[in-house]
C-alpha cells in the first residue's frame, strides 16, 4: 500500500463518518484507531455496517511488485472490536 492510500483511509459506521488516528508502524505497517460513536451504532441496531473506503486503488503490476493486475486499496490483517463501558 503507498502512503496516499493509507493517508485517505476513511471510516463509516452505518453511513456516518468515524475519524481515525494512525500510528505509523514500518516494521508491521499501519495502525489504525477509532472510536464508534454511540449515534453511529444507533443508526441501526440490528445490524452494524462498517466500510472502509480509499480514495484510489493501485494494482501490484502497475507499483512493479509482481504481476498481477487486480486493482486493491488496503489489506486488512486484523480488526479488533472491543466495547467500552456503559
Amino acid at each position: 500500500m503507498s502512503l496516499e492510500i493509507a493517508q485517505s483511509l476513511t471510516l463509516t459506521v452505518n453511513g456516518k463518518p468515524v475519524p481515525l488516528s494512525n500510528a505509523t508502524d514500518w516494521a508491521s505497517g499501519f495502525n489504525f484507531n477509532a472510536t464508534i460513536p454511540p449515534a453511529a451504532i444507533d443508526a441501526d441496531p440490528n445490524s452494524t455496517t462498517i466500510v472502509f473506503h480509499t480514495n484510489k486503488v493501485i494494482s501490484p503490476r502497475s507499483m512493479g511488485q509482481s504481476s498481477d493486475e487486480r486493482t486493491l486499496g488496503v489489506a486488512m490483517d486484523w480488526l479488533h472490536i472491543d466495547p467500552i463501558g456503559n
